[in-house]
């Protein structure tokens, strides 16, 4: 695979939620949460949505790909609008933008990150 130009990556990052800072601010090191359950060849959950993997690599590229398998930095929960928490809440999208990872983080430890889930 080749690599993607920043422009690019910024695009499809957009594409998948993040905002527009992410490439300026991304971080070495991320806390990533599943959004849809892990599911084996034979069709058995054997991961559940929620479950996190610290310390992914935080690169632009590696998110992207993380996040098309349902792999984000922030927790699921009922005001994510991700598809995979969408279809698991049944709750519409309302078109805005996921926040940059520093965001994140301030926003949990302050408590009001999805509503402190």
């Amino acid at each position: 695979m080749d690599r993607k130009t920043p422009a690019t990556l910024s695009e499809e990052l957009a594409r998948l939620g993040y905002s527009w800072e992410y490439l300026d601010k991304w971080q070495p090191k991320v806390d990533m949460y599943w959004h849809v359950d892990q599911v084996n060849v034979a069709g058995e959950v054997v991961g559940r949505a929620g479950a996190m993997l610290p310390n992914l690599p935080g690169h632009p590229d590696h998110q992207a790909r993380y996040a098309r398998r349902g792999l984000l930095p922030w927790p699921p929960g009922e005001t994510c609008e991700c598809k995979g928490c969408r279809e698991r809440y049944g709750t519409e999208r309302t078109g805005r933008k996921f926040m940059a990872p520093d965001e994140v983080e301030r926003e949990m430890g302050n408590g009001r990150l999805f509503d402190g889930a």
